[in-house]
């Protein structure tokens, strides 16, 4: 058991994202792991015992008496440092991500509580312009299209994704704080005008259930879309191949009226 709650342990400490259960016990009992355990000797470790061991390892990290802790965040375990140690941690002088700003906050904070949500619509709740903060949102990617809604324009469907979930520490969306606390950290961040006093609460949430469809249909639609690209490509090319033969047929016909 200790062995393996050393390997796995290994394991999640040099991976740069979330390790899921599911993704340590593949990789442990994988045909290539299946030679490894051959090779040193030891018996290939069952779900149950690969599930048990990382139970004890959550237990050992638990207790705050370690300087890091393992959290579940974005359907994974990850290493963190504890949040007691944060500024000692500043003090090695290591580069801090810049900061998001007010309206990048904001916005992401209306996404993440109304997921999912177009453009025209967190505009209207913002009441202004938000496209270089979508942007901004995207390609530091805490937000993703999610497709196309039916509607006239089809804007872009946004919501947030698993780097989100992984950068605040959130297991899944039901993790998300309540609103107050969204509010303290823009405050924090640059004193944003409280986003309660312009959106009610109850109006701010969708449901867990709504994002995973959205999900689920999101492949679809980017294929959907994809489809309907080549179809406009094809049609460009018809009707460029249909003009070429009309003007060909024309220069035909002028060149038997001159002989005539």
């Amino acid at each position: 058991m200790e062995y393996l709650k050393s390997l796995i342990e290994a394991l999640i400490y040099i991976s740069e994202s979330p390790l899921s259960f599911m993704h340590i016990s593949n990789l442990l009992i994988s045909e290539e792991g299946h030679a490894l355990w051959r090779t040193e000797g030891r018996e290939c470790p069952t779900n149950e015992e690969i599930k048990e061991a990382l139970q004890s390892l959550e237990g050992d990290y638990s207790n705050n008496k370690r300087g890091l802790c393992l959290s579940e965040v974005s359907g994974g375990y990850q290493f963190r440092t504890q949040k007691q140690f944060s500024s000692w941690i500043q003090l090695l002088n290591k580069p801090l991500p810049s900061r998001l700003s007010t309206p990048a906050l904001e916005t992401l904070s209306i996404i993440a509580y109304k997921q999912p949500m177009t453009r025209p619509e967190i505009e209207d709740i913002r009441g202004v312009d938000s496209g270089w903060v979508l942007r901004s949102l995207l390609e530091r990617r805490l937000i993703r299209i999610l497709g196309k809604k039916e509607e006239p324009g089809n804007p872009l469907i946004y919501g947030t994704s698993r780097e989100f979930l992984e950068i605040f520490g959130l297991k899944n969306l039901s993790d998300l704080p309540p609103l107050k606390d969204f509010e303290n950290l823009i405050k924090e961040e640059g004193k944003a005008e409280s986003l309660a006093n312009q959106v009610p609460i109850k109006d701010l949430i969708t449901s867990e259930e709504t994002l995973m469809v959205i999900e689920e249909q999101e492949k679809k639609s980017i294929e959907n879309l994809e489809e309907e690209m080549k179809g406009l490509r094809s049609m460009d090319r018809n009707i460029s191949e249909t003009l070429s033969d009309q003007k060909e047929e024309e220069g035909v016909e002028g060149e038997n009226r001159v002989e005539s």
